[in-house]
């Protein structure tokens, strides 16, 4: 247990045995202060430091009416009828209750029955305990718990009968337990944020957000539990027993105006920064500042201005950590408004969309539209904001080039600014714009407005072609990389390098299109300029790589395997076993080899390619996922059919995480 999980149950601990203590009159509410220094004599510090600052404030222990004060009453205990129900067993207690497993007679049910604990109740406790059960009755959503019935019972002692959240785990130990992903995180909070949004809607502010308060079922379905502090916006002192100054909520996820003390200027949105934290802690592993060490006073002192470490410590970045640190402002004119804007931040921040907590720049809301328009294929995307970033690049780097090639970079960056500016218009007018269509209108407009410089349009058409190939859609791919082929010919001449790398581009098209003879023969063609080069040897590696390929898909068993072997060697030389080239290679030998009937030795390089992915890559990667696809392949045809059915499941599973529901790839290569 890290020592920012163990300060948060500290002050946790302290505030369930302090918190009705605090609304009891005197003399009655140092006695029982006392008597809890004496058994637990590891918070006398805190208790005393707490009592040091009420009697400067006058306020802080601020007590109802005198005179309220009952006489203790028995606990329940196992097989003990309250109303209509049978108690089981704990579940849990808080500060002021106790939550019991129940048997409902009729009908017959489990549920989870709140009764206060067995101290006399305070007046503040049993309006709060009231409340709990008034305002429960009145929230009806998937994500809150649901009272099912309230009372009182022989004894005199309340109890409120709520449904019971089967299997429940906190939030925070539920991800952890089920293992996760990011944006299997992102969803069960955007679903938290939704319950919370809803409460706010019906005039509820929950005032006590933290894990314990957000359970999760066995089937992964949150729910918003224990409103015992919630109050009623806008309700009055009878309705809302909120005194001030007074310690209600837990510590480490308060808001800094609830720390101070300010209950009057709490509202919906010191919920949003308790939310805050809580997302943090769930996507980060971490809470964002450490009170470990920290007296109660200094903690709340700390906590009015508080400064949370960033998450891109703990790998959150871009997006995702500015949506965090937006819900964690300070002040509440600078957080989210409501729940239901952190719930679509959260949300778009997950599919690439423009988020809030970001300045509304043209240059983030291009980025965002070409992230988001990753699928078709994802690497489409990343071809675009790749050749988009390098066109920037290159123009930055002008004062070091001659003034030919400044004038083709700065080209190729207006001319993509100017793609991008025509699309971003239309998105915020019109919704989603695909791809496909922005690649048709920046291919009608190539050779008119580059036709004075060959060499930028070289460049934007083959971006183009290869962001077609991406997109699966090999005629428009042909059209553009033959086209930069032809421009790459005139302007640097037949032998140039930029001719063998189009002709490289040209082939992967052809091999897609499974148009072996004609891939080889393309391939063949640059593989002679490249061998006229002293600096060749990685070029000509992969071209050998996907001669094997071309023969394999012709039939040409013997030279395909030539090629694999040759290619792999040169790999393994130049980058050494961990290259993604060498995977590569093994994954390309592998599938030769399967076709000549050496199956043992295909089965041995697809396992080395796919455990060289997986720790380059991760297990939940793209590229994982499709090369264990291809060693469930080799593990088919050497008839293993059950460890094959296996590997393809986990593809399968990682793939449909990763892509819309339609994708091809989810279903097959």
């Amino acid at each position: 247990m890290s020592s920012k999980e163990n300060a948060g149950q500290r002050w946790g601990r302290l505030k369930e045995l302090i918190g009705d203590a605090l609304l009891e009159p005197e003399p009655q509410r140092s006695e029982q202060l006392k008597r809890i220094c004496e058994v637990h004599p590891e918070f006398r510090t805190d208790i005393e430091a707490l009592l040091d600052a009420s009697s400067e404030s006058g306020s802080f222990l601020g007590s109802p009416s005198p005179g309220m004060a009952r006489e203790p009453l028995p606990m329940p205990t196992d097989g003990t009828r309250i109303g209509g129900y049978e108690v089981q067993g704990i579940l849990g207690v808080g500060g002021s209750s106790i939550v019991y497993c129940a048997e409902q007679a009729d009908p017959r049910r489990m549920v989870a029955l709140k009764v206060l604990l067995d101290n006399a109740p305070s007046p503040g406790a049993l309006q709060r305990f009231a409340l709990e059960a008034e305002l429960l009755a009145t929230l009806h959503h998937p994500a809150i718990a649901q009272v099912l019935e309230a009372g009182t019972s022989d004894q005199g002692r309340p109890w409120i009968a709520m449904e019971l959240v089967q299997e429940a785990k906190p939030i925070t130990e539920y991800v952890r337990a089920a293992k996760l992903n990011r944006g299997e995180r992102i969803q069960l909070l955007r679903r938290v944020c939704s319950a919370i949004a809803y409460g706010h809607r019906s005039g509820v502010i929950h005032r006590d957000i933290k894990p314990p308060n957000v359970l999760v079922d066995g089937q992964g379905h949150p729910r918003v539990i224990d409103f015992g502090v919630a109050k009623l916006q806008g309700a009055s002192s009878q309705l809302s027993p909120t005194l001030p100054g007074s310690f209600l909520g837990t510590l480490t996820y308060m808001s800094p105006e609830q720390a101070s003390g300010r209950a009057s200027e709490m509202d919906t949105r010191s919920d949003v920064y308790s939310l805050g934290v809580l997302a943090y802690e769930v996507l980060c592993g971490s809470l964002p500042y450490d009170l470990d060490g920290l007296h109660l006073t200094a903690a709340l002192d700390y906590l009015r201005n508080p400064t949370p470490t960033r998450p891109r410590e703990f790998g959150v970045v871009g997006d995702l950590e500015a949506v965090l640190l937006h819900a964690l402002e300070v002040d509440p004119d600078r957080r989210y408004a409501s729940a239901e804007d952190l719930a679509q931040d959260l949300e778009s921040s997950l599919r690439g969309e423009p988020v809030r907590a970001r300045r509304p720049t043209f240059v983030y809301h291009a980025r965002c539209f070409v992230r988001r328009h990753r699928w078709g294929v994802l690497a489409a995307s990343l071809t675009l904001v790749t050749v988009f970033g390098g066109a920037l690049g290159l123009s930055l780097q002008t004062a070091r080039v001659e003034s030919r090639e400044r004038a083709k970079a700065e080209q190729v960056k207006d001319f993509l600014l100017s793609v991008l500016a025509l699309a971003v218009p239309r998105v915020e007018a019109e919704g989603d714009w695909p791809l496909s269509s922005m690649l048709e209108r920046a291919g009608e407009r190539i050779d008119v407005e580059l036709s004075d410089n060959p060499k930028a349009a070289f460049e934007v058409h083959a971006t183009i072609g290869k962001t077609w190939r991406d997109l699966r859609n090999f005629e428009r791919a042909e059209e553009h990389l033959t086209r930069a082929l032809q421009l790459a010919r005139s302007a640097w001449g037949p032998r140039s390098m930029q001719v063998a790398v189009a002709s490289n581009a040209r082939a992967d098209v052809l091999l897609d299109a499974q148009r072996f003879h004609e891939a080889r023969e393309q391939l063949l063609s640059g593989l002679q300029i490249f061998q006229d080069r002293a600096d060749s040897r990685i070029p000509q590696a992969m071209v050998a790589r996907k001669l094997a390929e071309a023969y394999l898909g012709e039939g040409q068993l013997a030279q395909a395997e030539s090629c694999a072997r040759t290619a792999l060697s040169e790999y393994v030389e130049l980058f050494g076993l961990e290259h993604e080239a060498t995977a590569r290679g093994r994954q390309s030998l592998g599938r030769v080899l399967l076709a000549t009937g050496s199956t043992t030795e295909a089965l041995s390089a697809f396992e080395l390619a796919l455990q060289s992915d997986e720790r380059r890559h991760g297990p939940e990667s793209m590229a994982t996922a499709r090369m264990r696809r291809q060693y469930a392949v080799g593990l088919r045809a050497s008839g293993q059919e059950d460890a094959a059915f296996a590997q393809e499941r986990k593809a399968r599973s990682v793939l449909a995480k990763l892509l819309p529901t339609n994708h091809p790839l989810i279903e097959g290569e």
